[in-house]
């Protein structure tokens, strides 16, 4: 039996908000005091371990990649032993907790451990289906790099399909996903189907039809690398008078 006090809805709230706010502005460790001071003397469910856990997952991915300072192994190594710690403490409170099945998935997956990082992950998405919760599981994303391309794209559109074409970072991680894949195939496309352009006739060019496959090819090849477009020029300096 815990000593500590239930906590109430309203600082539940306020800890939820803080630490979804740290996690956008990539500022982790007054928000992790300040969840830790809470964790202190309030018991916490499922859900406040979970962001908890997700604090310090993104800070072992600080020094993971090194963002902010140099990368360091073993620390971040430290802060991902300590997230999986507390989504297993999540998962003592409750057994068929998505989150934390998801939260473990995703250490793995930032540890390279793919395997283990699919297991708790699809595991997770199953038990969010059954209670109709909706959430990004991260499953299109492991695939992804592990290099499998093809099983990548089936769980990005399942994880449309499951959110909706209105969810922010489903739809953002697919087209991230697609642009990597599909960029190169289309400009090297692209740039032939403009060889076979500038062949034909003026008047064709001309024509409604000309102009409109000519802005089509332009989007493909532009729009990919705005600066491609813009001639090289040469900016002598100007001799003083």
């Amino acid at each position: 039996m815990s000593n500590k006090k239930p906590i109430s809805k309203k600082d539940k709230k306020f800890l939820i908000q803080k630490s979804l706010s740290a996690l956008e502005n990539i500022s982790y460790y007054k928000t992790l005091k300040i969840l830790e001071s809470y964790y202190k003397k309030y018991d916490f469910d499922d859900e406040l371990l979970y962001h908890l856990g997700m604090l310090y997952d993104h800070l072992g991915q600080v020094f993971l990649n090194g963002f902010r300072t140099k990368p360091h192994a073993k620390k971040s190594n430290q802060y991902f032993n300590k997230a999986i710690y507390i989504f297993n403490k999540a998962l003592k409170f409750n057994h068929k907790s998505y989150r934390a099945l998801y939260g473990i998935g995703k250490v793995y997956r930032n540890q390279k451990k793919y395997e283990k990082a699919l297991q708790y992950s699809k595991k997770a998405y199953k038990i969010a289906l059954k209670e109709k919760a909706k959430s990004v599981y991260g499953i299109g994303f492991i695939y992804e790099m592990m290099g499998k391309n093809k099983d990548a794209e089936r769980w990005y559109l399942k994880e449309i399909k499951d959110k909706g074409i209105n969810d922010f970072a489903v739809v953002t991680n697919y087209i991230i996903f697609s642009n990597r894949v599909y960029r190169q195939k289309m400009d090297t496309i692209a740039e032939q189907a403009f060889k076979l352009y500038k062949q034909k006739s003026n008047s064709f060019k001309n024509s409604v039809f000309g102009r409109e496959i000519k802005h089509d090819i332009d989007i493909i090849l532009y729009k990919n690398n705005p600066f491609k477009h813009i001639k090289q020029i040469n900016l002598q300096k100007k001799k003083p008078k």
